[in-house]
């Protein structure tokens, strides 16, 4: 998960560069993200059917093996066009692999759903928060942005090596849990809660997508912010999404989980607006760290919530709501590179903001559900 934080907020350091590089609109900078999310989007429809019927250690291996030739293939791409069909492969990769992973740790600790899931996000937001320093790093260093993607990808082999001495001749303590339960209907699909819960993602990972693709390159353009302060930037988001979900992995057993999406999300969104109206760097810093932090949780507090309704179907679930994650992801970062070409930079970037907003307030109708889920 440290690795898989890694390279998805490396791209938006190098966006800067790859739109140079590639004489770029911006909204063709953001087609970069969106092939990524193509790619994650369509294996999401194999994912839902294989992951609750296939051994999920040897799949996680396998997954994570694909995701570290790609990182290492996009290293090497000799034109736009082949780094775009690169990035597709790629999301594909680290979509079934997250997808996996969280099923795998929603099923290992059902008694515990929200406090594991927000601590295997953690890790993914640890990588995340290195992912602009080690990259403004490398870059700094005067390697080439195709080097950090061979030396991230590079990073990734011991990783791999690591996996597969550990899990050797593990069972899979799953059990495929899903199956065994005996309930394979789609009868879970028309569940109301499935609908909304679907939505908040789409607006959430729309607003995490905005700043991580984006941010760097709004703060250098339309602020002034020298190169290494704009990186940085992103990093103190993922920063404060880190301990965001360490501190809720702790809350969430004592706290509803509705009740801390509808008050991160609302508040978080306020603040994010207010920065990004404010144009000034540290003010649009330190809100997107305080909205990292009060939103970070969102993603996991979701997946527990459904695979805690719907427990016989949780590589289900989670692929249907990382299927709703990866269109947005598909769309946000071109709609806000659209919004900046076609009229102002800034009214881009309130998209972020606005995402958040709306997710508490469709929050809302979860709140009058008589059941909570841990």
């Amino acid at each position: 998960m440290i690795a898989y934080g890694l390279s998805i907020t490396m791209i938006g350091p190098l966006m800067p560069i790859l739109i140079r590089r590639y004489s770029l609109r911006l909204s063709g900078g953001g087609l970069v993200f969106s092939f990524h999310s193509i790619g994650g989007l369509l294996i999401i429809f194999v994912a839902g059917v294989l992951i609750d019927r296939l051994p999920k250690l040897k799949l996680i291996g396998l997954l994570f093996l694909l995701y570290s030739v790609w990182l290492l293939a996009i290293g090497t791409a000799p034109v736009y066009s082949v780094l775009l069909l690169l990035f597709f492969a790629l999301g594909a990769a680290t979509r079934m692999l997250d997808i996996t992973l969280n099923a795998y740790i929603a099923d290992l600790y059902p008694e515990r759903r929200a406090f594991y899931l927000n601590l295997l996000h953690a890790f993914f937001g640890i990588g995340a928060f290195l992912g602009p320093i080690l990259t403004q790093s490398l870059l700094d260093a005067g390697l080439g942005w195709h080097h950090v993607f061979l030396a991230f990808g590079g990073l990734c082999v011991p990783i791999l090596a690591t996996y597969v001495t550990v899990a050797r001749g593990r069972e899979d303590s799953s059990k495929h849990a899903s199956l065994e339960k005996g309930n394979h209907t789609l009868s879970w699909l028309r569940n109301p809660r499935i609908l909304v819960l679907s939505l908040i993602m789409i607006l959430y990972a729309g607003h995490q997508t905005s700043v991580t693709v984006w941010l760097p390159t709004y703060l250098q353009r339309h602020i002034g912010t020298d190169a290494r302060t704009a990186s940085y930037a992103l990093s103190v988001f993922w920063l404060g999404i880190i301990i965001g979900r360490s501190v809720t992995s702790v809350l969430a057993a004592r706290l509803d989980p509705r009740h801390l999406l509808f008050g991160g999300c609302l508040i978080g969104g306020i603040l994010l607006v207010m920065g990004i109206m404010s144009e000034l760097s540290i003010a649009l810093i330190f809100a997107v760290g305080i909205a990292g932090l009060l939103t970070g949780a969102t993603i996991p507090l979701i997946i527990a919530l459904g695979c805690g309704w719907f427990p016989s179907h949780s590589g289900s679930v989670t692929s249907l709501l990382y299927l709703n994650s990866n269109l947005a992801k598909m769309i946000f970062p071109w709609l806000v590179g659209a919004i900046a070409d076609a009229y102002d930079f800034k009214l881009g970037m309130l998209v972020a903001g606005i995402t958040l907003v709306l997710a508490s307030l469709l929050t809302l109708p979860l709140l009058r559900i008589n059941q909570r889920c841990t």
